[in-house]
């Protein structure tokens, strides 16, 4: 099947746009090079939380053992 002139023509002028929009949007979008490193996790405040609050969630009458209160 052959394409017409005008069908590339049309085509052309849609992908010479796009390309147009996408190199416009590339140059005027705000680039995010300056990411700041990550930060450490304070796990030596976090895990005896944690192990409190797990040890508290049995029912009953806790050990004396227990850091749950």
């Amino acid at each position: 099947r052959k394409v017409g002139f005008s069908n590339q023509l049309w085509l052309g002028g849609v992908l010479s746009v796009s390309c147009i929009i996408a190199i416009t949007l590339s140059k005027t979008l705000p680039h995010d090079h300056n990411v700041p490193p990550l930060t450490k996790d304070n796990s030596t405040i976090a895990i005896p939380v944690a192990l409190k609050f797990f040890n508290a969630q049995i029912s009953g009458k806790l050990p004396e053992g227990n850091n749950g209160s």
